[in-house]
């Protein structure tokens, strides 16, 4: 495999070393060099498989080109060209939004990341996906209400990552996610328990992030979660007791990460557990020695983490770990059990003998 960093080499000696190289799997291309490698390099287009292209604003290029130069590259791009092309990633800034309309994605193409652009609610409406792709990066793009309304995902996407955008309650409830995903990032939306609510989920989900969004108590107590999900996490989430006594977690979760909320002793209490769970974490959750002592672990739990809580002495000796787990808290069949930042003593912590 070549990879090739294109910035102040000659193109000719760059075409060179391309079309001397058995295989070209990837290009990483930089706005400087653009124009004239496209011109010079029609040769290697058969090659190449992955494009990325990353736009790097050197000192001897003022901003206002910089943003000129985008505008002309995607209308230059012909990834037509490219046969074998499956990968597209388009860098940090790369669009602007009138240059949707010159990106034409082709059919070979399966893996699509335009992540950390310039998109808004218009550039999501002009956005035109091939119905070859199947993963799909559209995070931190300033996407709002009216942009995930008009979002266009093809039905053949399984992995979905709309992280880090701003869609909010009334975009979440118009949200069209198509039945074919699997793995979706959902987390920093800016959705609250209205967005909880009216969140409608593919039913073939198995691995889904909120995490880092205000739904609270009544967000999560009006979750309908996909009933084949094995990876939840909720972490950030603000949700108490009342909110886990309500949240109904599919029994085929096996992964659960409720990091930073606010169960304390009461909801450590009357949190439900799914039966095949794994992996546990319920880090800086304020859970005490008598929230440790309720909590029902699940007999396959292998990974639990407890850190960043108020567990003391007495909480490490009323920690009811899985029976198989455990004889005088040697451990055998849990591989990892975080207890750091906690308020246990020095010679309790000499009692745990972690195999």
């Amino acid at each position: 495999m070549s990879i090739h960093v294109l910035r102040d080499e000659e193109i000719g000696e760059i075409i060179k070393f391309i079309t001397s190289s058995k295989t070209v799997f990837s290009l990483f291309l930089t706005c400087k060099r653009f124009c004239s490698f496209f011109k010079s390099a029609s040769i290697v287009y058969n090659r190449c498989v992955n494009v990325e292209f990353y736009v790097i604003s050197n000192t001897d290029i003022e901003q206002h080109y910089v943003q000129k130069i985008k505008t002309c590259h995607i209308r230059f791009i012909d990834f037509d060209k490219f046969p074998n092309l499956t990968t597209i990633k388009l860098s940090p800034r790369w669009f602007i939004q009138r240059a949707l309309n010159y990106l034409n994605i082709p059919k070979t193409v399966i893996s699509l990341d335009l992540s950390y652009n310039y998109l808004g609610s218009e550039g999501t409406e002009n956005l035109k996906i091939s119905e070859s792709v199947t993963s799909l990066n559209l995070s931190h793009n300033d996407i709002q209400t009216e942009g995930a309304k008009n979002l266009k995902i093809p039905q053949c996407v399984t992995t979905l990552d709309l992280s880090f955008n701003d869609i909010g309650d009334e975009g979440a409830k118009n949200l069209k996610i198509p039945e074919s995903v699997t793995s979706l990032n959902l987390s920093i939306i800016s959705i609250k328990h209205e967005g909880a609510k009216n969140l409608n989920l593919p039913q073939s989900v198995t691995s889904l992030n909120l995490s880092f969004n205000d739904i609270g108590d009544e967000g999560a107590k009006n979750l309908k979660l996909p009933p084949r999900l094995r990876t939840l996490n909720l972490n950030g989430c603000r949700i108490g007791n009342e909110g886990l006594k309500n949240l109904k977690i599919p029994k085929t979760v096996i992964s659960l990460d409720l990091n930073f909320n606010n169960i304390g002793d009461e909801g450590a209490k009357n949190l439900k557990l799914p039966p095949r769970l794994r992996t546990l974490n319920l880090t800086n959750n304020k859970i005490g020695d008598e929230g440790v002592k309720n909590l029902k672990l699940p007999q396959c739990v292998t990974n639990l983490n407890l850190s960043y809580n108020d567990i003391g002495d007495e909480g490490v000796k009323n920690l009811k770990l899985p029976p198989q787990c455990v004889i005088n808290l040697n451990l055998s069949y849990l591989r990892t059990l975080d207890l750091r930042n906690n308020h246990i003593g020095d010679e309790r912590a000499k009692n745990l003998k972690l195999l």
